[in-house]
């Protein structure tokens, strides 16, 4: 399944209902929106899950992923990166593959409601990118409680995404999709701040990298695309990052290669393992059935790669009894 199957609806209207809805501030220009589904028990293991690029904190994945693990006992805090989920007017800037601002935020209020308990992250695609960016960042000076990390699709090598989604084919339709969301994103953020946003700002973006290029990468002090990839792609950091984790992969994802520089960096990683799909597309991972592990783990439904987010998250907090 590519990306389309991700999108597919869950029947997941009541959990969402009776999530709770909370401003998070990053700093004084910025705030975000969080969306947390608790647990009765305020001391329970939290899960922490970002979405990836155009989407939100109400993505189906996400969503998928939220219930399954606050099934499994986890109170779950979806965030939406700054912009997402209707708060374009609560920050005057974009967001990006290397932005840990707003997950950092998310931790610190988390630590001041629910001090001490264990942490697990999540990260779908680019929001993937945002979670071992934090990571690499904090290095061996972990937030307290941090258990263990969970990725998928993660686009660890930006400057190879772009090629792939510059083919002609199929991903000419990623494009597209993702190139509405920016066009939505945008129309809100220029009737709030039109001088930063103006009217006709995306006339002459037909890609992604045009986007980044012409305004992603210079509003945040980057000179263009290619010096905004370089410095946000966790490819060379990876090194740097020291908590345990699972990175989950589908070879053939039509424009997120894992490339033999990534693959390498994951098989030598003492904390990081890659799991490895033949199919899966980009966030998608729909199984024909249901997956039984020997461990005695039976996957909830078949959205295979939510289910290994869930049970890696369960294994994480076994490893720190």
């Amino acid at each position: 399944m590519t990306i389309f199957g991700s999108q597919l609806p869950r029947g997941l209207g009541k959990f969402v209902d009776s999530a709770e809805q909370i401003e998070v501030v990053v700093d004084m220009h910025t705030r975000i929106l969080v969306e947390v589904n608790w647990q009765s028990d305020h001391e329970a293991p939290v899960l922490i899950i970002i979405h990836g690029l155009g989407g939100d904190a109400r993505r189906s994945y996400v969503l998928g992923t939220a219930d399954k693990a606050w099934r499994s006992g986890f109170t779950v805090v979806r965030m939406n990166m700054r912009n997402s989920g209707g708060t374009e007017a609560w920050t005057p800037t974009l967001y990006h593959a290397g932005l840990t601002d707003d997950l950092e935020a998310t931790v610190n209020w988390l630590s001041r409601v629910a001090p001490g308990v264990p942490l697990v992250y999540c990260g779908y695609s680019l929001g993937g990118s945002v979670t071992l960016n934090a990571l690499a960042k904090w290095g061996k000076r972990l937030p307290e409680g941090s258990a263990g990390t969970v990725v998928v699709s993660v686009p660890m090598d930006l400057h190879a995404a772009d090629v792939e989604l510059g083919r002609a084919g199929i991903n000419r339709l990623y494009v597209k999709y993702f190139l509405r969301r920016f066009q939505n994103i945008w129309g809100a953020k220029h009737a709030v701040y039109p001088d930063l946003y103006p009217r006709n700002g995306l006339k002459e973006v037909s890609t992604i990298r045009d986007f980044d290029e012409k305004w992603t990468g210079p509003n945040f002090g980057y000179s263009g695309a290619d010096e905004y990839y370089s410095a946000a792609q966790m490819v060379g950091k990876l090194q740097d990052v020291h908590l345990r984790g699972l990175v989950v992969h589908a070879e053939d994802d039509p424009f997120v290669p894992l490339t033999q520089q990534a693959h390498a960096a994951l098989a030598e990683h003492s904390n990081l393992r890659l799991l490895l799909s033949e199919m899966g597309g980009h966030v998608g991972f729909l199984g024909r059935s249901p997956n039984a592990e020997p461990s005695g783990w039976r996957d909830f439904d078949r959205w295979w790669a939510e289910n290994r987010v869930v049970h890696a998250a369960t294994q994480f907090l076994r490893m720190g009894e």
